[in-house]
């Protein structure tokens, strides 16, 4: 073999474990320290080695969009046929839509806008959520909507002023329970009662119990809105003077709880308007009774509020109104057979719910 065909000695050999070159006479890599074996052959470094790699992985993407291309679209997100249908304009749904819809669009209308507006539009928000709430339970086998705006306009104008002057003459700096009792939770049931009777007592038409339970729980919806504002107003005065997370936490309980509250209180002061109409020979004593029931459960509620037993209170004020709403015409049957018995009369000549 002459010269010019014989093969060129190697000078170079690259490391079996990571593919660094090295001369020849190395018996150690020197980038990750491993031996290097005799006789190591070529190692393929750089792009080359990740190359295969790729091509699969180019694939799979290209499979998947092609997958994706096909997919029908119309038909996995119906916008439009969802539109067309209306579904979401009626009963529930529309109720869902509305209730979900509006806190993100009270959000726009809030920003910029001044403490009542602000104050205004959330607190209707979770009284009609509470509407929705008691109508659900009470279930009145009636919904007469000029009535209920009757009652939740005289409660919200004449109502509130009503509360309002009676409260500045009957309280005073010192409270106390007694306080309480005669001098807020009085009026202000006084003031919510005065719709249900004027409207509904005073009415043409005989009122089923409910009705009254429901109308009742409107009156007090509306009292509890306007209440929120007034006391939001007052937070935003006095926040410069205030711990901020203990105004921000009782601002948002004033707007979630005031209306259910004063709602739960009102329907139980109407339940007994509802008794005195089926019962007319006890009207006075019904009326007085349920107007001072809530009274002092309104002024115990308040004298113990920043404790847990005001927490207990508010409890036993819900649950002696979801009392009611379910056991009312049951109370007003034994309360007939009691009249017929204390009368001598016959029971089933006593008034029956309507």
């Amino acid at each position: 073999m002459s010269p010019l065909n014989a093969p060129t000695p190697r000078t170079t050999r690259y490391c079996g474990n990571c593919g660094a070159p090295h001369p020849i006479a190395h018996r150690f890599c020197a980038a990750c320290g491993q031996g290097i074996q005799p006789g190591a052959a070529p190692q393929p470094l750089g792009p080359l080695a990740t190359a295969p790699a790729a091509a699969p992985l180019t694939g799979a993407i290209n499979s998947v969009v092609n997958e994706l291309q096909r997919l029908p679209i119309r038909t996995l997100v119906p916008l439009r046929a969802w539109w067309d249908n209306g579904v979401w304009r009626q009963g529930a749904t529309a109720l869902f839509l509305a209730a979900a819809v509006a806190p993100f669009i009270l959000l726009r209308i809030a920003n910029g806008g001044d403490i009542s507006t602000i104050s205004w539009g959330f607190s209707l928000y979770f009284a009609c959520l509470w509407f929705i709430a008691v109508y659900t339970l009470v279930r009145p086998p009636e919904l007469d909507w000029p009535l209920l705006a009757k009652v939740a306009v005289f409660t919200n104008v004449a109502g509130v002023s009503i509360a309002v002057g009676l409260e500045k003459n009957l309280t005073s700096a010192d409270m106390n329970l007694a306080t309480y009792i005669f001098g807020v939770g009085l009026p202000e049931e006084l003031a919510k009662a005065l719709p249900i009777y004027l409207f509904l007592f005073r009415g043409h038409r005989q009122r089923s119990l409910r009705t009254y339970l429901f109308v009742g729980a409107v009156s007090g919806l509306a009292f509890g809105a306007s209440e929120a504002v007034s006391y939001s107003q007052a937070y935003a005065q006095m926040l410069p003077y205030l711990d901020s997370a203990t105004a921000i936490t009782t601002e948002i309980w004033r707007l979630v709880t005031d209306s259910l509250f004063h709602a739960c209180m009102a329907g139980i002061t109407a339940f007994f308007i509802g008794l005195a109409a089926h019962f007319p020979g006890m009207r006075i004593a019904l009326m007085s009774f349920g107007l001072a029931f809530a009274a002092v459960l309104h002024g115990l509620y308040d004298n113990f509020a920043d404790g847990w037993l005001g927490t207990a209170i508010a409890v036993l004020i819900i649950f002696a109104f979801i009392g009611y709403v379910h056991s009312g015409e049951q109370i007003s049957e034994q309360l007939a057979e009691h009249t017929a018995s204390a009368t001598g009369s016959d029971a089933s000549s006593a008034p029956s719910p309507a």
